[in-house]
C-alpha cells in the first residue's frame, strides 16, 4: 500500500509516540518497518470502515453503465474509490467489442470528489475510431437516447498528501489506530503475555521487576486504552462526515 506523502514511521513515532521508548530489552531501536507495517494495516482498516482511499491509487478500466441525463451531459455512478482527484482516461465500448472509442479525458469532470461526469468542452477534439463501425451513424457516441454500451474510466484516487492533503481528523484516526497496533506488537516482543515479573541475579544480588503483563493485559496497557477510547470517539465523527460501514468497532 502507498501511504500519503509524509506519513511514515517517523511521523507516527513523533506525533503519537512522544515520550515512549521504542527499543528492545537490549536497547536496540525497533526497525521502522514495524511501524510502516502497522500504518498500512491501520489505513486498510480505515478504508473498510469509511469507504475512502487513504493513499494515492491509480484505477484503470473501472466500468459504468451509461446514463443519459440531458445531452450532451452524462454522469456515472459514484466512483468505487474516493476521493477522486482527477480523471486520466475515458473509453466507450459497445458490448464486448474489443475496439473502444477513446473519449478525451479532459471531458471528465469530478464532482464532490466522487461523482464523475462527462461534459464536452468543445475545445478538446473528439477523434472517432474508424474501426468502431457503429460510430458512423452518430455524431457523438451519446447522441442516441439509448446506447447499449458502457464506459471504462481511469482515474487517480485517494489522498496523496500533496495535491489533496489528508484531512486532519482522518490523519488523527490513522495515527491512533496505527500506534495501538504498534504498541500491542512491541509489548509482546518486550515481554510475552503472562510474564508478570522478571528476576535477575548476579554475584549474590537479585532484582525483581513487574511488567503488568498478566494473562489479560499487555505492556503499554494504559496508553493503548487511552488511544482506543480516543479512536472510538473520532470514528463517530468521521462516519458522520464520510459515511461508510458501522459494523466494525474500534479495536
Amino acid at each position: 500500500m502507498t501511504l500519503p506523502a509524509g506519513i511514515n514511521a517517523n511521523w507516527l513515532k513523533q506525533r503519537f509516540g512522544a515520550g515512549l521508548s521504542f527499543v528492545d530489552r537490549n536497547g536496540i531501536p525497533f526497525p521502522d518497518s514495524v511501524f510502516d507495517f502497522q500504518l498500512c494495516a491501520a489505513a486498510d482498516w480505515i478504508e473498510m470502515e469509511l469507504g475512502v482511499v487513504i493513499g494515492p491509487r491509480s484505477v484503470v478500466g473501472e466500468r459504468y453503465n451509461v446514463t443519459n441525463i440531458t445531452p450532451p451531459w452524462f454522469n456515472t455512478r459514484p466512483a468505487k474509490n474516493r476521493p477522486v482527484r482527477e480523471v486520466t482516461g475515458i473509453r466507450f465500448r459497445w458490448g464486448n467489442n474489443p475496439q473502444a472509442q477513446e473519449i478525451p479525458y479532459q471531458w471528465g469532470m469530478v464532482r464532490q470528489n466522487r461523482l464523475i461526469e462527462i461534459v464536452p468542452d468543445y475545445y478538446t477534439p473528439f477523434v472517432p475510431n474508424p474501426n468502431v463501425v457503429w460510430l458512423n451513424t452518430y455524431a457523438l457516441p451519446w447522441s442516441n437516447n439509448m446506447i447499449p454500451g458502457f464506459l471504462e474510466i481511469d482515474y487517480e484516487a485517494g489522498f496523496d498528501g500533496v495535491t489533496l492533503p489528508v484531512p486532519p481528523s482522518l490523519l488523527n484516526a490513522l495515527g491512533l489506530k496505527a500506534i495501538v497496533l504498534a504498541l500491542v506488537a512491541l509489548g509482546n516482543q518486550l515481554f510475552p503475555p503472562g510474564t508478570t515479573n522478571l528476576s535477575r541475579s548476579q554475584d549474590g544480588l537479585s532484582q525483581s521487576r513487574g511488567t503488568t503483563q498478566s494473562a489479560n493485559s499487555v505492556l503499554f496497557g494504559a496508553q493503548i486504552k487511552l488511544y482506543q477510547d480516543l479512536l472510538a470517539e473520532q470514528m463517530v465523527t468521521l462516519r458522520g462526515q464520510f459515511g461508510g460501514s458501522v459494523k466494525f468497532g474500534a479495536i
